[in-house]
């Protein structure tokens, strides 16, 4: 099976801490695989608000995921303190990269690789828009 290759790139911008939480934890004892994607939620809402904005209206657009890739490295378990830096990666006139390194505090493993790919969708012509300036000028 063909594995991702994601790097992180070194321009972090964003960097929060969360705990996982027993409802994180699956039958086999760890962290959930849709759980840390319910983080990396967390995370991406904790990313917007610190810049002025939220995902249902970043200057008058929706963001919408459009991809999703994680690779996982290491188990994380109840009680974890996990970092999460993230980092925007390529973009163009209507999409964006955002990227995650989800980290365990305690001992500095790695956890998981995270990218994400959005698009902002405006309401009111109900079509696809450019990226929102007050996103574009965090590039």
């Amino acid at each position: 099976m063909p594995r991702l290759n994601l790097q992180m790139p070194t321009n972090i911008i964003y960097q929060t801490q969360l705990r996982v939480a027993i409802e994180h934890i699956n039958y086999s004892q760890h962290l959930g695989h849709d759980s840390l994607i319910k983080l990396l939620h967390e995370a991406r809402v904790q990313f917007f608000l610190a810049f002025g904005m939220q995902e249902l209206n970043v200057d008058g657009k929706i963001t919408m995921l459009v991809t999703l890739e994680v690779e996982y490295k290491q188990q994380a378990f109840y009680g974890d303190e996990l970092s999460f830096a993230m980092a925007l990666g390529q973009h163009d006139q209507k999409s964006c990269e955002l990227y995650y390194q989800v980290m365990r505090l305690k001992d500095d493993k790695l956890i998981a690789l995270a990218r994400t790919g959005m698009i902002f969708y405006d309401p009111a012509e109900q079509k696809v828009a450019p990226i929102p300036l007050s996103l574009q000028r965090l590039f």
